[in-house]
């Protein structure tokens, strides 16, 4: 694993955020204009170093999730990266779904902890073209190539499931029957097996055993728990 920076509480503390609210850069025209949004100026500065790697070239930034429609509309970039860190994850997902129902074709890549998947379930059910580790630089970078490889004309085609369905559809990853499923979360099995079908149509997936493999792939689960769940 690459990790991309040590998080030290002290070290974030002592740290001046001396950037204006947006800040605006050159773009070179081989490289995808991008957005930052990350309110912590150590990850912002660790990502900012990663990105210059890239194909991607940042055009804008902001420190706050709330004006990420606005900055899309200033900028005009074909790819948004933003960091949840200290984002609201109820704000992320009703701005990602601002920023792609304006935008179908436009690119967003969020970065969250492992263990938050309240973040992970809400990018998700926002658009979000990729969901990955922020403690993982090849992840990211993975994510960088994948993004750079859509054509421009083609709309996100990432499927939009419902907080809901991402709920069940990690519980089902994890190895739950239907019935475990509806106990856990007070529903009765017939509306599991209602939102498990609408799933499958979203992913265009004819089994739980292919659904199962999606969420490893969009990491709700990992590879052992998934295997398990098959």
């Amino acid at each position: 694993m690459i990790t991309l920076v040590t998080r030290a509480p002290t070290a974030i503390a002592d740290v001046r955020h001396e950037l204006d609210d947006v800040a605006i850069f050159g773009v070179q025209s081989s490289a995808l204009p991008t957005v930052l949004i990350c309110g912590d100026p150590i990850w912002e500065h660790a990502l900012g170093w990663l990105v210059s790697s890239t194909s991607l070239e940042v055009v804008g930034r902001g420190h706050d999730v709330h004006h990420t429609p606005e900055l899309v509309e200033r900028f005009d970039p074909k790819v948004v990266l933003i960091e949840t860190s200290v984002v609201d994850s109820a704000d992320l997902y009703k701005r990602l779904k601002q920023v792609h129902t304006r935008r179908p074709a436009i690119r967003t890549i969020v970065l969250c902890a492992p263990d938050e998947a309240a973040y992970r379930d809400a990018a998700l059910a926002g658009g979000a073209t990729r969901v990955v580790s922020r403690e993982n630089a090849a992840d990211l970078l993975k994510a960088i190539d994948f993004v750079c490889a859509l054509r421009d004309d083609s709309p996100n085609d990432r499927p939009r499931l419902t907080r809901r369905e991402l709920e069940i559809l990690r519980l089902v990853a994890r190895g739950r029957t239907n019935r475990q499923v509806a106990q856990m979360i007070w529903v009765t099995d017939q509306t599991v097996k209602y939102h498990l079908a609408n799933v499958y149509r979203k992913l265009g997936v004819g089994s739980r055993t292919e659904a199962v493999d999606w969420a490893f792939r969009n990491g709700l689960t990992d590879r052992t728990t998934a295997a398990a769940a098959r």
